[in-house]
């Protein structure tokens, strides 16, 4: 299912009902709907950006944590965040989700990572809304970010 961003808002609202399988209710704002991207990979940001521009939909990538202290939770509809932010980070993926629950509150996660992880945890932390093998591809990403970032 393919969710259209490049309009919504922090004001969309995806409904469920008996008659529709889903339903997308758009309010416009001048504000373009925005990914909080975080992952070490240069390679896997540029794609997510690209991929994402052609969409109409803005990306702000992070490859360190230390690049998260000046942003406002407010300015993001969702974070994709990797699960393994590798060795020279403080923490990892995981870990930074908890710690952004506690600072920031409830912004829509989703979590991506270079290897299937799912299966190692049997509890998440309640922001995580999917898990996304980077293997499925940038398109997957941006279209799970949209369905629950909205």
């Amino acid at each position: 299912m393919y969710f259209d961003c490049k309009n919504m808002s922090s004001k969309t609202k995806v409904l469920s009902n008996e008659n529709l399988e889903k339903s997308v209710i758009t309010h416009y704002s001048s504000q373009p709907f925005t990914i909080l991207l975080v992952d070490d990979d240069p390679l896997f940001c540029k794609i997510m950006t690209r991929v994402a521009e052609k969409k109409g939909i803005k990306v702000v990538a992070c490859q360190s944590v230390d690049a998260l202290a000046p942003l406002d939770v407010k300015d993001f509809n969702v974070l994709v965040m990797d699960y393994n932010l590798g060795s020279e980070s403080p923490a990892s993926g995981l870990e930074m989700v908890e710690y952004m629950e506690m600072v920031w509150g409830g912004l829509p996660v989703i979590m991506v990572s270079q290897s299937e992880r799912y299966g190692q945890l049997t509890q998440w932390p309640k922001t995580v809304k999917t898990f996304v093998w980077k293997a499925q591809g940038a398109e997957k990403v941006l279209d799970l970010a949209c369905e629950f970032g909205s």
